[in-house]
């Protein structure tokens, strides 16, 4: 007698409940871009509140993710995730101190030059959010890719034996 089981990964299940959320917390920080750079206080409110609610996701999905010696490719992309909202925060924080001065630093720059230095900073922001995307959705598709041969199970007699899994 011959078993035989089909072994096939589900990369929807991963995208929908765990890099879904996270893109989109993300992609949400980019919003604030929409608040003008003179209300630094509402910029980084909102990043703040982005971040948190970020830290309540990733506790909350916890349980549902397998207990793991070593980072996942979901645990980097949180990772990578967060340090784009972070980087978002500081590239507003420049865009504040080119406008007023601020910090101790020199003189306040011209308001062009000021907004110029806050589109520089969400052209930056926006470029590791696509890169950290690009990589994940590389890494992500090389994964989920099926397995050559045939993942087939073969058992005979007493013992069960793996043949040709991934």
């Amino acid at each position: 007698a011959v078993l035989r089981v089909r072994l096939a990964r589900r990369p929807g299940y991963w995208l929908l409940r765990f890099s879904g959320p996270e893109a989109f917390l993300t992609a949400l920080a980019f919003l604030s871009w929409g608040i003008p750079a003179e209300d630094f206080a509402g910029r980084a409110g909102m990043g703040l509140a982005i971040l948190l609610v970020n830290a309540a996701n990733a506790i909350a999905v916890a349980d549902s993710l397998p207990k793991v010696a070593c980072l996942t490719l979901v645990d980097w992309y949180r990772t990578l995730g967060i340090a784009c909202v972070a980087a978002i925060l500081v590239a507003q924080l420049a865009a504040k101190v080119a406008l007023d001065g601020a910090l101790g630093l020199p003189p306040p720059l011209s308001p062009p030059a000021a907004a110029r230095v806050d589109a520089l900073g969400l052209l930056a922001a926006a470029a590791l959010w696509v890169a950290c995307n690009a990589a994940f959705g590389a890494r992500f598709l090389a994964r989920g890719r099926p397995a050559r041969g045939k993942p087939v199970v073969k058992g005979r007699g007493k013992g069960i034996r793996a043949a040709s899994l991934p």
